[in-house]
């Protein structure tokens, strides 16, 4: 699973619930920080499948990554995802907002300390860029899975199924993708890697460890329990 992110496009209601909101989950023709652009109609399918099952996405805070069982609770519940000119327009319920973590994502949400939003999912149809100016990958179609805000930009943290779908890489290209996605580097690190092998550049700030024992340790961290 794949994981993008945006500044988030925030409105509050005068008239609403309290911790009723709305915004932009995505941006068409945007490229995100990976380097990838979504174009119109990529949620389209995924989000005619959700309507037909009666559910929406998950609504979690970072992604829902953490250490306690209340890491991965929902933070709150979608009342309408929709894609429109502009791109994923979201309206959503935080819920509880009597409870501190409540408080603190609504104040957050209001003063734009918490100014972001991301999106999982699984890019079905996309084409990689043939020139260093065109975007990474174009993505035409997505599963998308949850929605919700974050701190900061992409999660650098592989996810259980990105790990456990190592095996089937065949190219340098799709290597390439692996190592963006699951390891979070980035492009030109990314190019790098695959060009000359795992060893070939040590990550930044990491004490110069093997790449490949850090994405796997990354990728540990998501089995973590207290």
């Amino acid at each position: 699973m794949l994981r993008t992110t945006r500044p988030f496009e925030l409105k509050f209601a005068a008239s609403a619930k309290p911790g009723q909101f709305s915004g932009y989950g995505a941006v068409f023709d945007n490229i995100d920080d990976g380097g990838d652009r979504i174009v119109k109609g990529a949620f389209a399918d995924s989000l005619a499948d959700w309507k037909a099952r009666g559910k929406m996405p998950k609504m979690l805070w970072q992604h829902g990554l953490g250490a306690s069982a209340e890491d991965m609770m929902p933070v709150g519940y979608w009342t309408a995802l929709e894609e429109d000119d502009h791109g994923l327009k979201v309206e959503g319920q935080l819920d509880p907002i009597d409870t501190e973590r409540g408080r603190t994502l609504l104040a957050g949400l209001k003063n734009g300390s918490i100014d972001a939003m991301s999106i999982t999912y699984v890019a079905v149809d996309y084409a990689y860029g043939k020139t260093a100016a065109e975007p990474f990958r174009t993505i035409g179609r997505v599963d998308l899975y949850e929605v919700g805000p974050v701190l900061w930009g992409m999660n650098q943290f592989a996810s259980i199924d990105e790990a456990k779908a190592a095996y089937k890489i065949k190219t340098i290209r799709e290597f390439e993708t692996f190592l963006r996605d699951a390891g979070g580097f980035s492009i030109a690190d990314a190019k790098a890697i695959a060009s000359g092998g795992f060893k070939a550049k040590p990550l930044r700030d990491e004490g110069g460890a093997d790449a490949l024992d850090v994405l796997r340790e990354r990728a540990a961290g998501l089995f973590k329990t207290t």
